[in-house]
């Protein structure tokens, strides 16, 4: 499911030009917003939760609903932007194009189509400004080991 998310946002194109120059699974998210950025926007994709809910069945294999939050991780550099506020109006842009890009998109054949989640800024240094953009999808899931 992440790299068919990561797959929608490396093909997204603004104003004729890629949207990210990199996206990718976000691992070390910690060093990420740390680090200095060479290139911008980037987008780094984050499972941030998987919730089942209770078993849907009362006999035979288990039959559970699972609710995934996606976190699409954005960061913008600053260039000469101590306030960060061209950071932000750049921010703006890239993430509306985003929310375009995957609010309603279906990320595989056994999950829901992506609904739009809480979004915030994460962070600010002297070199990045990062914002989180988060989506749902649901799928069920059933026991095999029965």
């Amino acid at each position: 499911m992440i790299n068919s998310i990561i797959n929608q946002l490396a093909n997204a194109e603004l104003n004729g030009k890629k949207l990210f120059n990199v996206v990718e699974e976000g691992v070390d998210l910690g060093a990420a917003l740390k680090s200095k950025l060479n290139q911008s926007p980037v987008a780094y994709v984050i499972e941030v939760s998987r919730k089942p809910s209770g078993n849907a069945r009362d006999m035979g294999a288990p039959l559970q609903n699972v609710k995934t939050i996606i976190g699409v991780v954005i960061g913008i550099k600053k260039v000469n932007d101590l306030s960060g506020s061209k950071a932000l109006n750049s921010a703006y842009t890239v993430t509306k194009k985003t929310r375009e890009q995957l609010f309603g998109f279906t990320p595989t054949a056994e999950h829901s189509a992506l609904l739009l989640d809480a979004s915030r800024t994460i962070g600010a240094n002297d070199h990045a400004l990062w914002k989180l953009e988060q989506f749902s999808t649901e799928h069920l899931e059933e026991a095999t080991n029965v």
